[in-house]
């Protein structure tokens, strides 16, 4: 989501995920600390002011994007793998997610996508659609 207000690379496909989701063509979910991170990261950019990122945290909530809690069932996703990738639990979190939900996790995030293995790898695309 920091792509679509940081353009970077790849942000014209994030664009038109986003695009897509507005449009009812597809489902997006994601942990509920993607606002937190979409806001630091472009707070991070020094492209907003202050009050730009106060809209923007508006603009954020009104996509109605299903954010999930880390807790149960997802919980104990996530935290195998973390353990099974030696990822962090926060990135872990959005891998156990797709697992969850039994969707495709979407990611820019190379390096992220180099350390998982197996079904956690089979999970999980580039948004570029490049095979990484």
């Amino acid at each position: 989501m920091v792509k679509w207000f940081v353009a970077e690379a790849d942000s014209d496909r994030a664009i038109s995920l986003r695009d897509r989701y507005v449009n009812g063509e597809v489902r997006l979910a994601a942990p509920s600390l993607l606002t937190f991170e979409v806001l630091n990261a472009v707070r991070d950019s020094n492209l907003y002011t202050v009050v730009e990122l106060r809209r923007m945290s508006t603009t954020l909530g009104g996509y109605g994007l299903a954010l999930y809690g880390l807790e149960g069932e997802y919980a104990a996703l996530a935290i195998e793998a973390a353990e099974a990738n030696d990822l962090t639990v926060y990135d872990s979190s959005y891998v156990g997610l797709a697992l969850w939900l039994g969707a495709r996790f979407l990611t820019a995030d190379k390096k992220l996508i180099k350390k998982l293995k197996g079904k956690y790898a089979s999970q999980t695309s580039h948004i570029s659609g490049e095979k990484v």
